[in-house]
């Protein structure tokens, strides 16, 4: 069985998947709740919920981006895993460009 995220000693970065999208599943429904009750009332208050929006979505994805490359991991776990993302990357861009290569 392939699981997303562990939860050991060594690896810790299932509590930090789960709170991430738990951070973006409830400041998005916050926010579009209370776009869709104040619909026709905006106000400077609304766009300050905008902003703090835009700033969670880039929080989130900058912690995507740091939980895919070793964040809330060991140092020995991380550095596998950064290594064989790598180079699965290196290796599938070499089979996409042998596989259209024609000689």
């Amino acid at each position: 069985m392939v699981r997303f995220a562990l939860f050991d000693p060594q690896d810790q970065s299932a509590a930090v998947w789960i709170v991430t999208f738990l951070l973006l599943s409830y400041t998005a429904s916050t926010t579009l709740v209370r776009g869709w009750v104040k619909l026709k009332m905006m106000g400077l208050d609304d766009g300050a919920a905008g902003l703090a929006q835009l700033i969670a979505f880039g929080h989130v994805i900058c912690m995507i981006y740091a939980l895919l490359h070793g964040f809330a991991q060991t140092q020995p776990q991380a550095t596998e895993n950064v290594v064989e993302l790598k180079y699965s990357k290196v290796s599938d861009t070499s089979e996409t460009s042998s596989a259209s290569d024609p000689s």
